[in-house]
């Protein structure tokens, strides 16, 4: 699900949102705070590329960027979002 992004000059799109929502749930044994999160398809497959260096999720990120955005060969930039950390499996790289 594209979303158009509205402001000061061309079309802009982000691809989709990354959580639906996330209920706190208090802190576990070792103090780390919980919470039960909810994301779309594309947060979903994100977060386990991202965190779980799952691989088998670019393919998918790309056929839902190909369902999406149509007119995909016609975009004049693609910005990614620069990465927060290094990790193991890049995925903005």
């Amino acid at each position: 699900m594209a979303i158009e992004l509205i402001g000061n000059g061309k079309k802009r799109f982000a691809l989709d949102l990354h959580t639906k929502s996330s209920e706190y749930l208090g802190v576990d044994e070792f103090g780390r705070d919980r919470f039960d999160t909810k994301r779309t398809e594309i947060g979903e497959l994100v977060y386990k590329l991202k965190y779980s260096a799952d691989m088998s999720s670019v393919s998918k990120l790309v056929g839902c960027i190909q369902q999406n955005i149509r007119g995909l060969e016609k975009l004049d930039y693609l910005v990614p979002v620069p990465p927060s950390k290094p990790r193991a499996a890049q995925p903005v790289f």
